[in-house]
């Protein structure tokens, strides 16, 4: 299954999941049959950026 990693700043994990979801949903438009039937989160992890704290949030998807 294809992988997609949605991004949003303040640790906000809706708006991670919906980038990624997003992203999966374009890439399924542009196929033959585009249609997302399911998604699974694989991973959701924080980067530090910089001496700052933990502000951005991905979250990894497998979609179908």
């Amino acid at each position: 299954m294809p992988k997609f990693i949605g991004k949003a700043m303040g640790l906000n994990l809706q708006d991670a999941f919906e980038d990624a979801i997003t992203q999966a949903m374009v890439n399924k438009a542009q196929s033959v049959h585009g249609k997302l039937m399911s998604a699974e989160v694989t991973r959701i992890y924080s980067e530090r950026i910089g001496e700052a704290s933990f502000n951005t949030v991905f979250v990894e998807i497998e979609a179908k």
